[in-house]
């Protein structure tokens, strides 16, 4: 974890999900720990005390995952169907991963297959996302779940398509009216070299005991002249609804938190994946 204080902001950074839960594990006894089992509904409804919190973080979430991956694949393949979307495409060469062996018998010199992706533009190698997972008290656990599940889609999509992806989560609070202190968490999730860990990746994005357990216990480790203006330990500070990119890599997409409206609805994952691909050049 780096602690970067630049005036009145002060940022948590955290290289992994790993790197976060090792922090709070010190913080155990966090106030917004302390209810997760008198208001499990807050938390998501499966929570069901903080070791099991801190399994989640280790392993993943697998409850609902089935699903939401069988749902990102139906709105994957409705995406192909209708638009040209990247794929691999084959070609015979000297050279290349497999052998055509009729091809090869025949004496035919072209006789290797190369796999290569159709390039589409703006494509780069690698695909980073940021997903502001701030969310006010008054926002349901169940909005928050479906959001997340349409993010996870997205995620999946890029990734089966050949992108990389790089995913951060990020979260910024300001105090209340008259104070100007703020304070920010960003967590890497997962690495562009990283293999998708599509568990970690929905408890990251879709759960939100990964934001109103890990995260706000993590602001505990703010210094200390942030926690009165910000009240670390009662209501966590007030989200903020747009983040800056200056923490992130150029030209890193932001995906805006679940506590405002949002033009794009995120319970129809179709229509999100296939917005943010067109926002990308992918189709």
């Amino acid at each position: 974890m780096r602690n970067i204080v630049e005036g009145d902001h002060s940022r948590l950074e955290f290289d992994s999900v790993a790197d976060l839960l090792t922090t709070v594990q010190a913080h155990r006894y966090a106030t917004n720990l302390g209810l997760i089992e008198s208001m499990p509904e807050f938390f998501g409804g499966d929570v069901r005390s903080i070791e099991h919190l801190f399994e989640l973080a280790r392993l993943g979430w697998e409850e609902q995952l089935d699903a939401t991956l069988n749902v990102a694949a139906d709105a994957l393949a409705t995406v192909q169907r209708s638009y040209d979307v990247p794929d691999w495409q084959s070609h015979y060469d000297v050279q290349g991963s497999d052998v055509d062996v009729a091809r090869f018998l025949s004496g035919e010199p072209e006789n290797m297959v190369s796999h290569h992706l159709v390039p589409t533009p703006r494509m780069g190698r690698v695909i980073s996302l940021a997903v502001n997972i701030g969310a006010s008290y008054d926002i349901s656990a169940m909005d928050m779940i479906e959001r997340g599940k349409s993010i996870v889609a997205l995620v999946y999509a890029l990734e089966r398509i050949g992108i990389r992806t790089e995913v951060f989560t990020d979260s910024q609070s300001k105090g209340s009216k008259g104070t100007s202190e703020t304070i920010r968490q960003v967590v890497k999730v997962k690495d562009a070299a990283d293999a998708l860990d599509p568990a970690m990746i929905m408890f990251t994005l879709a759960h939100p005991a990964f934001y109103r357990g890990l995260v706000m216990a993590s602001k505990h480790e703010h210094p200390r002249r942030f926690h009165k203006p910000l009240k670390i330990g009662n209501t966590y500070g007030y989200p903020i609804d747009r983040l800056s990119n200056e923490v992130f890599p150029n030209e890193c997409i932001i995906l805006k938190t679940v506590m405002r409206s949002d033009d794009r609805n995120v319970s129809d994952v179709e229509a999100f994946v296939v917005s943010h691909l067109k926002d990308l050049g992918l189709i």
